[in-house]
């Protein structure tokens, strides 16, 4: 018995253009998300520095928790060898002291984290800045102030500033440090967060 080949064929054409049709349909996968590079935090021109304990590194290491657990970002890691940084310092398109921490504010009228954002092909960017650090070691209690900038990269301004002061306790420095910083980027990044997916702003002005 001859078996109708072109028959199966085409139904097997269709069963691949539906098969097709449904991926298509499928959900975005993450690497559709936004992009964000949260920057390193850094101290204020009031802040001093401790050489008992890095307290920037673990607010650095808070706000990227806090990024990761919402889910709504693809994160971009920041680092001065990255290639489009590298180009940028030789051809003098930036300067040096642009890539100092605090990357909160301006440099030359530049957004500092608006200008390394670009350069990372990011979407969105997070910096922030201490203000003043005080670890009492009789009641192991920190005191914290800060301050976290949001910026729109693609759209070259700055969407939300976000200060506080804050007060925890533990059972050495690095756990109140800890419980600080926690309570710090509790208050200011869901408020980034919220700034930085709103959608934006139609011009004013027009008809």
């Amino acid at each position: 018995m001859r078996r109708n080949v072109g028959t199966r064929a085409n139904g097997l054409g269709k069963v691949l253009s539906i098969l097709a049709l449904a991926v298509a349909l499928l959900p975005l996968p993450a690497q559709t998300k936004k992009s964000l590079v949260i920057f390193p935090v850094g101290l204020g021109e009031a802040a001093l520095s401790t050489d008992a304990y890095n307290f920037e590194t673990t607010g650095t290491t808070a706000l990227l928790a806090a990024a990761n657990a919402t889910e709504k970002f693809y994160l971009i890691s920041y680092s001065r060898t990255h290639a489009g940084i590298k180009r940028a310092l030789a051809e003098g398109t930036i300067q040096a002291a642009m890539l100092l921490p605090p990357f909160t504010g301006k440099v030359n009228n530049r957004y500092r984290s608006v200008v390394l954002g670009s350069l990372l092909r990011a979407d969105f960017a997070v910096a922030a800045a201490v203000d003043s650090y005080r670890y009492d070691a009789e009641s192991k209690t920190v005191k914290l102030s800060a301050m976290l900038e949001a910026y729109d990269v693609k759209g070259a301004r700055l969407v939300g500033s976000f200060a506080t002061s804050v007060e925890a306790a533990g059972e050495n420095e690095s756990a109140a440090a800890a419980a600080a910083w926690k309570k710090f980027v509790d208050f200011s990044f869901p408020q980034a967060v919220e700034k930085l997916m709103a959608p934006p702003k139609p011009p004013s002005g027009g008809n």
